[in-house]
């Protein structure tokens, strides 16, 4: 678990685990979010919502189990999903098998995502879609909420002035909206780098799943990822808070992946983190 104190003015702690081409799923505290579905835990399956990226089986292969999770947990509240349109159609046949095979009726609210465009979530927020590339249809989201801020010729009124107005039927506030995170998974650089909105977030979770020479910057992108060289010199220009790195790949350990990300963040001057657990090797 990752926990970042300024990302969006909360304290914001992520749970999970992400290793190039085995298992991605992880869930963010306290918005009861989670991402992709590879993996099922009990943090995980208790989400409000579930954000899937695209259709690989280390993105979605538990969905089943975490489903089953919460009907075994007695979830009354239906899971949000929201999935890309590319792959909406299939996924519906997906929930429909699954139900079928359990002979349950699964407690689900699909909704479908296209490119570019927002949605409102359960808790007051919203999600807007960008298309990564990848070997499948892969969207990325940039996630956040809607605030009321005081209208700027009002700055400088006194309480009294300002509920005066209010009480003369003026709006004395405008809405505004504030990103909390950005995710972005299973891409190239060129697919993540289109995208302003990744690069301001306050916390982006982002794929890196190539970290030293065995597999060079080009080959990485060849296969629909992104390499540590080529995202280096982005995250200098990064204007957000904090970066979170996952979905390395298993060749690369544990502890020299803290050791390279440590050595990277120090050399940025900035708060980039790597996902991994705190064993010497991967454990399965």
């Amino acid at each position: 678990m990752e926990t970042f104190g300024d990302a969006g003015a909360h304290s914001v702690s992520v749970e999970g685990f992400s290793v190039g081409g085995w298992q991605t799923a992880l869930t963010l505290k306290p918005w009861a979010m989670s991402l992709d579905a590879g993996l099922a835990f009990r943090n995980h399956a208790r989400a409000q919502t579930l954000l899937v990226s695209h259709a690989h089986f280390d993105h979605i292969g538990a969905l089943g189990t975490m489903l089953t999770m919460r009907v075994m947990s007695q979830m009354r509240q239906p899971l949000c999903i929201v999935v890309p349109e590319p792959i909406a159609a299939a996924f519906h046949q997906l929930l429909g098998a699954l139900s079928a095979l359990i002979d349950l009726p699964l407690p689900v609210e699909v909704l479908t995502i296209s490119a570019g465009q927002r949605l409102t979530l359960p808790g007051l927020r919203w999600v807007r879609a960008y298309p990564l590339t990848h070997r499948v249809p892969c969207f990325g989201y940039v996630v956040g909420r809607e605030v009321r801020k005081l209208k700027p010729e009002l700055k400088g009124c006194v309480r009294e002035e300002l509920s005066a107005l209010r009480g003369a039927g003026h709006e004395v506030t405008l809405p505004e909206d504030v990103v909390d995170f950005a995710y972005a998974t299973d891409t190239t650089f060129a697919g993540l780098s289109q995208h302003h909105a990744f690069g301001g977030a306050p916390l982006l979770i982002c794929e890196c799943t190539f970290w030293d020479k065995r597999v060079s910057p080009s080959q990485a992108d060849v296969a629909g990822h992104v390499h540590i060289e080529t995202l280096k010199p982005w995250l200098s220009a990064f204007t957000g808070d904090a970066v979170l790195l996952i979905h390395p790949s298993q060749r690369h350990a544990p502890h020299w992946l803290r050791a390279r990300c440590a050595e990277l963040a120090a050399e940025l001057g900035r708060d980039v983190r790597v996902l991994v657990p705190s064993t010497a090797q991967w454990r399965f």
